[in-house]
């Protein structure tokens, strides 16, 4: 046999551990897929798990997806340029939603641990008259403001609220729900969350006591309750006192209530 015959019979074998590459399409369609997946699954997290948090996986996610969609492109037709500057477009887009316009402003106001809640008028979602005495019935209230019924991660976070108000009962507290919402629009409140006492603050008095106003911070151009929550024990006095840096995370029922037992703690 002959060296020339021998080596053309052989087969050479594949270089050990090498892997192959995924081709370009296989990469141009996974990341454009994976670019719509990173919303969806920030819906799921919103409105299915009602978990409130900092989605930094949305706009880091988006970004590498688009540069899956610019590496795997290939011959640049114009459809697949089109779908690239798409993916880049939304990744931006997600940049400056978590970085810009979900942030709110640091708080400044008046209210520190051991104030007391200022002179207000505002009115229960049955018309009741209140005023700063409702909060000196010897009972925890966790005072929640948020910015309305047209905000999704508000309704989001009061909906996790009732879910969880047997644990608020079971350490005394009340959740006391705020907006600037007009009365009507705090009774239909109500009547969604049952087991939360909701507040309309139509005239602002306790918001704008607490300096709370978030000014042309609603979708018509209006303005809304910065999302905060103030813990108070049964005197009227604030014991602990929360301001997001974003409007999309907000702390859980779970962590509020064990705030509250650790406020009641000896």
């Amino acid at each position: 046999m002959s060296i020339a015959n021998t080596t053309a019979g052989h087969t050479p074998a594949a270089p050990a551990g090498g892997a192959s590459k995924p081709s370009p399409g296989v990469l141009f369609w996974s990341g454009a897929i994976l670019s719509l997946s990173w919303i969806v699954i920030f819906a799921v997290q919103v409105f299915g798990a009602k978990a409130l948090i900092t989605p930094w996986y949305l706009p880091i996610g988006g970004t590498v997806s688009a540069l899956m969609v610019i590496v795997g492109m290939g011959r640049p037709r114009w459809w697949r340029l089109g779908i690239a500057l798409a993916c880049v477009a939304l990744a931006g887009l997600e940049w400056v939603f978590l970085m810009a316009l979900t942030v709110l402003p640091d708080y400044t106001g008046p209210i520190m641990i051991g104030s007391t809640i200022p002179p207000f008028r505002a009115a229960l979602a049955d018309g009741t008259e209140i005023d700063a005495s409702y909060f000196q019935k010897d009972r925890a209230t966790a005072l929640v403001f948020f910015q309305g019924r047209w905000c999704p991660f508000c309704m989001t976070q009061l909906r996790e609220l009732e879910a969880h108000h047997a644990e608020f009962g079971r350490v005394g507290a009340e959740v006391v729900v705020v907006s600037i919402d007009d009365l009507e629009t705090a009774a239909q409140t109500q009547k969604d969350f049952p087991h939360l006492k909701v507040v309309s603050d139509q005239r602002r008095e306790l918001s704008t006591a607490i300096d709370l106003i978030n000014r042309g911070s609603a979708p018509d151009g209006g303005d809304s309750a910065a999302p905060t929550i103030l813990l108070v024990d049964g005197g009227g006095t604030v014991q602990w006192l929360h301001r997001p840096t974003r409007f999309i995370a907000r702390p859980s029922a779970a962590e509020l209530v064990a705030e509250i037992e650790k406020q009641q703690a000896p």
